[in-house]
């Protein structure tokens, strides 16, 4: 009988033991990811940009492109200005969570459909490497789209 007690009261001891292994690994583990976490946090805060709002890519575009202050948001559709306008809308998908329907709104009241005919019209015109016509003579889409992306973080 004593030898059993000794045994258990050992084994007891071990399971002990083992558990506080597993919660000292357990605890190394969580201050590793906590130190990951604060890490990838201060990474984010540090290159951190500005928030892109749909008129500060309205204002860039039209800057590129040389257009007057009202342009993008008329119903106008020459292709000096519908060419840009979907550019426009593009960028809008891409920098900002703003709705279809609300950078329709924004570039003259357009509804959501014409917002992605021109994003598939723009990815079209990438993949041809096409040229948009700018003041200083056209221009390809890859070198204005680098224009107007140093504008937004200018």
């Amino acid at each position: 009988m004593g030898l059993r007690l000794a045994a258990r009261a050992h084994r007891r001891r071990r399971d002990r033991e083992a558990q506080l292994a597993r919660g000292g690994r357990a605890l190394d583990c969580l201050s590793a990811r906590r130190a990951l976490a604060e890490q990838t946090l201060a990474d984010l805060l540090q290159n951190q940009q500005k928030a892109v709002r749909l008129a500060d890519i309205d204002k860039a575009v039209r800057d590129v492109f040389g257009l007057e202050q009202e342009s993008l948001q008329s119903t106008r559709k020459g292709k000096e200005v519908s060419h840009p306008r979907m550019l426009a809308m593009w960028l809008a998908r891409k920098y900002t969570r703003a709705a279809l329907s609300e950078i329709g709104r924004y570039f003259g009241g357009r509804s959501h459909s014409t917002v992605i005919s021109a994003q598939k019209k723009v990815d079209v015109w990438m993949s041809r490497g096409e040229a948009l016509p700018t003041p200083t003579g056209d221009c390809r889409l890859e070198e204005a789209l680098r224009r107007v992306e140093k504008a937004l973080n200018a």
